[in-house]
């Protein structure tokens, strides 16, 4: 059969135009609204049987912290100091919003920003189980494991938490993790030594997300819902921004705000504010992609050596970006077709496909007859790579894999 490889930047040319849009699936389940703080994943298993003959040989991973609090304390006091300025001036609802909100974060969240919680060391732990119970032939007797991490230290922990759990499972592994500046090109690519000079990927609109955001709401009318007459609210857009973050990462934590965010917002805010963030995020990872390649890189330069050393696993923890850039630069269902307007980023990847924990397996799988086949999981689903044609079901060649980019 004759083999198409589609050009990576020509398939970034495509404009969406089929499949199930982010809007119906919002409305299916308004809990997506969460987006990247999300923190449930399909369990992790071998998936689709390979062809006749074909074993799983190798494992290459990368995968985002667990579930954290969020990143600085900023977002938690952006949300509750106008509450307090406002003083008795408030509605019920922003009554109880500042009473509950106050009480979460005294006692749950204040001096953790950005810290991994309880639940994303759970998620970790769990995934390593699930992962060895989906490929126990990859994990046995003295076979080597070898993890990485950004300098962040949620990915650092979250690698630990992995690592722990395979040490518990399965005692005999050789297991070595490490974490710091040399590890960046393949964990967190931004922050890589000569980042800065990467190549910028020009997208065809210059509205910010927040300017679009406020043709698409009233924030004052939101922000009347809690503040009371005469209450001062100076940027009711930055406050609605605010205000979404603090409820949706509610459920990254054991101690929970305890109010939904459809209690504040009505559905059509609330999936507004999501696309906001979706583009927000799309717009960080898709003009600064050049900078991403790097991870790719190490996926398939390592695999002939570790293979070669009796690594059986390769694991990289780092951020929700690095999963997204991985996303569009294979083309994962679809991520790699090009917006020609910010209306059309929410139709190619939604950013609750990267919640808390996410995770990408690429497995290798070989046979004494056939050429090297390979598989994407991304958190416990089999993915379409749409730059490559598939041999069968989920499954690629390896060769055409490293010919797409270039190895």
């Amino acid at each position: 059969m004759k083999r198409f490889l589609i050009p990576f930047f020509l398939l970034l040319a495509l404009v969406p135009s089929w499949g199930q849009g982010a809007r119906e699936k919002f409305d299916a389940d308004p809990a997506l609204a969460r987006g990247i703080y999300r923190a449930e994943m399909s369990p992790v298993t071998a998936g689709t049987r390979p062809p006749t003959g074909y074993k799983p040989v190798y494992i290459s991973h990368y995968g985002r912290h667990g579930a954290r609090y969020m990143v600085s304390e900023k977002y938690y006091t952006n949300v509750l100091a106008p509450l307090e300025a406002a003083g008795d001036n408030l509605t019920p609802l922003g009554k109880r919003l500042l009473s509950s909100g106050r009480d979460f974060y005294d006692n749950v969240a204040r001096g953790k920003a950005g810290d991994l919680t309880p639940v994303g060391w759970n998620q970790h732990r769990d995934i390593a189980r699930q992962l060895v119970g989906a490929f126990p032939s990859l994990f046995r007797g003295n076979a080597r494991v070898e993890a990485s991490a950004s300098t962040i230290l949620r990915s650092v922990i979250s690698m630990e938490s992995f690592c722990v759990s395979l040490g518990q499972l399965r005692p005999s592994l050789q297991i070595y993790a490490g974490a710091g500046k040399s590890c960046l090109p393949w964990t967190l690519p931004e922050n890589k030594e000569g980042a800065s000079g990467s190549p910028k990927t020009p997208l065809p609109w210059t509205v910010t997300p927040k300017e679009r955001l406020a043709g698409q709401i009233d924030a004052s009318v939101v922000v009347s819902r809690l503040f009371g007459p005469g209450a001062v609210v100076e940027d009711p857009v930055a406050y609605c921004i605010s205000l979404y973050d603090f409820l949706v990462s509610d459920q990254c934590t054991t101690g929970r705000v305890g109010i939904s965010p459809l209690e504040v917002f009505t559905p059509d805010e609330l999936y507004a504010l999501w696309e906001r963030d979706n583009l927000h995020i799309y717009e960080r990872v898709a003009g600064n992609l050049p900078c991403y390649r790097s991870i790719i890189d190490d996926i398939i330069a390592r695999e002939e050596s570790d293979r070669e050393e009796g690594i059986s696993v390769r694991l990289r923890f780092g951020h929700d970006i690095g999963l997204y850039a991985l996303a569009i630069m294979l083309g994962i269902d679809g991520a790699g077709r090009r917006p020609r307007t910010p209306d059309d980023v929410a139709d190619i990847w939604q950013s609750w496909r990267t919640p808390m924990g996410s995770t990408l397996f690429l497995v290798k799988y070989a046979s004494r007859r056939g050429e090297p086949l390979f598989k994407v999981i991304l958190n416990g689903e089999e993915v379409a790579i749409d730059s490559l044609e598939p041999v069968s079901g989920p499954y690629y060649r390896w060769s055409d894999l490293c010919l797409l980019f270039g190895k």
